[in-house]
């Protein structure tokens, strides 16, 4: 075996439960990555766009769904820089409608939503702990200089 470079790449791997507790899949990634926030964004973006189009067809055929189902796939990979889609819509459709009046895909976002913030603001906590560990023996003086506190 060659040499081993291991990091901590801050992945998190989590279930993915039904309303029973049910297992039905798992995905992988990294809640503080520090481009998720704009490209959930997008991703939000993206599948209102999708939404509007159907409303606007009054039948779609089955292809149409079907390429409906694979480009949010690639904007949920997308979202979290990673293969996960699979993960989600082998359980259903991303376009399946609930009996909460959303699609699937939208109660996934949501969900992923929650999931964003809350490790978002454990990061950022932990994140400004650290620094001001490291940058409490310093002020500011004057003319905006950095000096270590006497």
């Amino acid at each position: 075996m060659g040499n081993v470079i291991q990091i901590d790449d801050g992945s998190k791997v989590y279930d993915i439960t039904n309303m029973r507790g049910e297992l039905l899949g798992q995905f992988k990634f990294i809640p503080s990555d520090f481009d998720l926030i704009r490209r959930y964004d997008e991703t939000v973006a993206a599948f209102e766009k999708m939404s509007e189009e159907i409303k606007e067809k009054k039948e779609a055929p089955v292809s149409y769904v079907m390429e409906l189902d694979e480009r949010i796939g690639k904007q949920v990979d997308y979202l979290f820089n990673a293969p996960v889609a699979k993960s989600f819509f082998s359980i259903t459709s991303p376009f399946t409608m609930l009996d909460s009046g959303q699609f699937f895909v939208e109660n996934v976002l949501n969900a992923v939503k929650g999931i964003i913030e809350q490790e978002r603001n454990v990061k950022l906590e932990a994140v400004q702990a650290h620094v001001q560990k490291y940058t409490q023996k310093y002020k500011t003086g004057p003319g905006g200089y950095i000096a270590p506190v006497k």
